[in-house]
């Protein structure tokens, strides 16, 4: 059933938008006007959108779809991605934020954890040819859990969606709006406008596109898209089957994905809730001899019979079957003016990895504070284009001309060398995706080949199109009856490719929390001395190589490591309300590093982690700067009150700034200090480290 929408949200584009009431950077707007448009409602969307209000950003979110989905489609959510929505909170969920829900919703992982390899019906005894762990970390420091506070999580869009529109549904700064269409946009220096269904006009400072892969804004804006292209065809058959989650739970045989080498049709079977006995079946097709009409209800109910068995079809429901174009490319460029692409409208990716939605999300994660940082820059005053604490930040990477637009040209110089990375990865995935079926001689080529030979070479002419369909049938028929009965006779073959860690992963922490921003156009700043320790931390490491090198790196460009903090002194009452933690008392939602950063409290300003020890050396160089300080303490006994007021070693606090003290855990910040006491690493909004130094690097003469 079609899932209604969200109490509140708005189905059509006819209506006026309510005034909103903004920050004080911002003033008033008028009627139908926003600062950010955001084309497509999807979690690249609905992600930017939450970001930019954090930020005191409004904008208006166009979403096609009359409805929210009712189709699975992505449902492993990275530990970066879930980092992301740890920051993103409201009044409905402030002190574990959406990565709190993701948590709370999703199975549990003992349901999830491995991926199963069968010949024939799933429910056979002797059909499993092997079962992969993959949360088996017999090394600490291999071990993804040690380098984030947040897991990986397993839940389909359909069901994160709707989380990300409630949140929405109850910002003042957000106006959602479905069954609304982009139609055609203009921009000029002023702004753009957007047309939406053809009529309504709604005008912003800047066009997120993040409708999708066939964007409309990308085309319209004539950026081409790099890559192979499409890789494979396939059909996703969304289906309910109780009876068979519970046979699975029972016979302990519990995965995320089934690879399922039936008796007529090779399946890649998701699980996204043995509770819920909630199924996607993927099945590859090849045009044109097969297509999407191929796939009634009564196909989709036989193959689901073929991989289940007919004991569990009594309550199989089939809701669902929609074919889909498994491709690989990326947009050649991410920004045009005032419109910026993002999510799967900047790249489209294989899911193997699960690289798609959470390279968008962290796409959003890296432009939102961007796109509000340069609305506050081209608003200041007197400053140069920049407020007051940014300024001086500016001068240490970007040279001549407008700050705002080299801080937004950054977005791409960033986020699309990732999306290259991952979308290689991806398709790297895809065929080590097949070996197994290549060891029992499915070969994935091979059946392209006769398609082709059936479809263009002489037997195309000579036959007709319902005999050549059968040939395409039979050939696939006979492929898998010999596959099934190689499949045991290659066994040990099977075996040692399962326990070499050489078929697909689940998990991707190199890629995953380990990548960094690299580059000259890139906004980070690297110190001549830090220059050969950041070229060994961005250089590819080798897939087996362990991950701490990669997560607690303190080099520019990188994440800003994990480790948890012990609140020392009193903090200001706006930051532990937004920590969820009541006056006097502790939250029950441990305090990262990565956590101060993604303050809404803090906003666009910049985070200096430094020793407390030292730190009224990075006071004198922070003054009349708004960047926040976060002084480590060695240990709690030796630290003085931390509520901060007033100067301090010179500098004053302002408005928008506040020194927060706090005792590191584990040895991560010790082993730094240990090199260089005088160690300072000053982070982004989005958590990324943009320089790292001491008081006598930091280049005053560039703040005077």
């Amino acid at each position: 059933m079609v899932r209604g929408l969200a109490s509140g949200i708005r189905s059509r584009c006819s209506g006026r938008m309510l005034m909103l009431t903004l920050s004080r950077l911002y003033g008033s707007i008028a009627e139908e006007e926003a600062r950010v448009v955001i084309s497509g409602g999807g979690p690249t969307g609905l992600t930017t959108a939450l970001l930019l209000a954090k930020y005191g950003v409004p904008s208006v979110v166009l979403e096609r779809g009359a409805a929210l989905p009712n189709h699975p489609k992505a449902h492993c959510i990275n530990q970066r991605t879930m980092e992301v929505f740890r920051g993103v909170k409201d009044a409905a969920n402030k002190t574990s934020g959406l990565a709190g829900q993701v948590k709370s919703a999703m199975p549990p992982i003992d349901q999830w954890r491995s991926f199963v390899y069968c010949s024939g019906s799933l429910l056979e005894p002797s059909s499993v040819l092997g079962t992969v762990d993959h949360f088996k970390c017999e090394e600490e420091n291999l071990d993804p859990f040690r380098f984030s506070p947040e897991p990986v999580a397993h839940l389909p869009q359909h069901r994160l969606v709707p989380m990300l529109a409630d949140m929405c549904e109850r910002s003042p700064l957000v106006d959602l709006r479905m069954g609304c269409e982009v139609s055609g946009f203009e921009q000029s220096a002023e702004g753009v406008e957007v047309r939406a269904n053809g009529a309504d006009v709604v005008r912003g400072a800047y066009l997120v596109a993040a409708d999708g892969a066939h964007s409309m804004v990308r085309k319209s804006l004539g950026i081409q898209m790099d890559g192979a292209g499409t890789l494979q065809h396939l059909i996703n058959i969304y289906f309910t089957a109780p009876t068979l989650a519970q046979k699975l739970v029972g016979m302990d045989r519990m995965g995320m994905l089934y690879f399922v080498f039936g008796a007529s049709h090779v399946v890649v079977l998701v699980a996204h809730d043995l509770g819920r006995g909630e199924f996607v079946a993927q099945v590859p097709f090849f045009p044109p001899l097969q297509g999407a009409h191929s796939f009634d209800v009564d196909v989709c109910r036989e193959i689901i019979r073929d991989i289940g068995g007919v004991e569990t079809m009594d309550d199989v429901v089939v809701h669902d079957a929609k074919p889909w174009a498994m491709a690989a490319a990326v947009a050649t460029q991410y920004r045009a003016g005032r419109v910026f692409l993002a999510g799967d409208a900047a790249h489209v990716v294989p899911p193997a990895g699960a690289f798609g939605m959470n390279t968008g999300v962290q796409d959003a994660h890296n432009l939102a504070w961007k796109l509000a940082t340069a609305l506050q820059w081209d608003g200041a005053d007197g400053l140069g284009g920049c407020p007051s604490g940014l300024g001086g930040l500016r001068g240490l990477t970007l040279g001549p001309g407008p700050a705002s637009e080299q801080l937004l040209d950054s977005y791409g110089a960033e986020r699309r060398p990732i999306a290259i990375s991952n979308m290689n990865l991806s398709v790297d995935n895809f065929h080590e995706a097949l070996a197994v079926a290549r060891v029992i001689g499915l070969d994935f080529d091979t059946a392209q080949s006769v398609n082709s030979l059936l479809t263009s070479g002489p037997m195309a002419s000579l036959a007709p199109t319902y005999v050549r369909q059968q040939l395409l049938s039979a050939a696939m028929s006979s492929g898998l009856l010999m596959g099934r009965a190689l499949a045991k006779a290659k066994q040990r073959e099977l075996d040692e490719l399962f326990d070499s860690g050489r078929t697909l992963r689940l998990q991707y922490p190199k890629e995953d929390i380990g990548f960094a921003y690299h580059g000259q156009d890139c906004f980070i700043d690297v110190d001549p001395g830090m220059e050969d320790a950041t070229r060994k931390a961005v250089k590819p490491k080798p897939r087996d190589a362990p991950l701490v090198e990669d997560a607690t790196s303190f080099v520019p460009g990188k994440r800003f490591p994990h480790f948890y903090l012990q609140k020392v002194g009193s903090w200001p009452p706006d930051v532990l309300e937004e920590l969820g933690t009541e006056s006097g008392q502790e939250s029950n939602q441990p305090l990262s590093s990565i956590d101060i950063p993604a303050l809404a409290s803090v906003g666009t300003n910049f985070v200096l982690f430094c020793s407390a020890p030292r730190a009224s050396s990075w006071h004198a160089c922070l003054a009349d700067t708004d960047v926040w300080t976060v002084e480590l303490v060695s240990r709690e006994d030796d630290a003085d009150d931390g509520a901060r007021t007033g100067t301090i070693g010179g500098r004053r606090e302002s408005r928008r700034s506040k020194v927060l003290r706090a005792v590191p855990s584990g040895s991560l910040w010790r082993t730094l200090m240990d090199q260089d006491e005088d160690l300072g690493v000053l982070v982004r909004p989005d958590g990324h480290i943009f320089w790292s130094g001491t008081p006598r690097m930091w280049p005053r003469e560039k703040h005077e």
